[in-house]
């Protein structure tokens, strides 16, 4: 399904691609086959591609992706000069959703960390 996918049916039957055995002894030439298909479309139109043929994939993905992933979770924690929004962990027990203290000041907490640690 993969080579009809990236255009080229055939190419599953030929040497060198004809079994899983035989793609591991020809990694080299089978990725260059890959790579170049994938290099001519953008990723939306692989995804639908490999998706459309079920075939299963992993994506790979970049900071703008993390960043708007529909399962993530944002807090707002306050810093000496503004409330800045942060990703919130992503375990949540029972229902719990951890609560965060403001960030402190630089030095805030200086001296008594000092005395505590001898320094």
């Amino acid at each position: 399904r993969l080579c009809a996918v990236l255009g080229d049916a055939a190419r599953a039957s030929s040497q060198g691609y004809e079994s899983n055995t035989a793609r591991v002894a020809n990694r080299a030439a089978v990725d260059g086959f890959v790579g170049e298909v994938f290099a001519r479309h953008k990723r939306e139109e692989m995804i639908a591609l490999l998706q459309d043929a079920d075939i299963a994939f992993g994506r790979l993905s970049d900071l703008d992706d993390f960043v708007a992933h529909p399962q993530n979770n944002w807090i707002t924690v306050e810093t000496p000069d503004e409330p800045i929004r942060l990703l919130a962990p992503g375990a949540v027990v029972n229902g719990d959703v951890p609560s965060f203290a403001p960030v402190p000041k630089l030095d805030a907490h200086g001296k008594a960390l000092r005395t505590e640690f001898g320094k």
